[in-house]
């Protein structure tokens, strides 16, 4: 495995890299059935979408902010900033 992993870089060149994203089902914790399991998904694209736009390497939205909680202004959102002040988030 060592070796193959050696010769990763030969195979695919100096360009790759890795992004992540996360976020937890249910996603807001206080009202459990708020929002269904594709929107979650939505979510985590959305945050993956940042993270690459951003040059992060993980990004991860775990619950929002303040009640009720605005799906569309999440998925409308492109600036980390501004996405903190919606959702609790890590980033790395």
């Amino acid at each position: 495995m060592v070796r193959l992993a050696s010769r990763l870089p030969q195979v695919l060149g100096h360009a790759t890299k890795t992004e992540m994203a996360y976020s937890f089902y249910p996603f807001n914790f206080e009202q459990p059935m708020a929002l269904s399991w594709d929107q979650v998904s939505v979510i985590t694209e959305h945050a993956l979408q940042v993270a690459r736009s951003s040059e992060m390497k993980w990004l991860g939205f775990y619950a929002p902010k303040s009640q009720p909680f605005n799906y569309l202004e999440i998925i409308q959102q492109q600036d980390v900033d501004e996405l903190s002040k919606l959702v609790k988030l890590k980033k790395g």
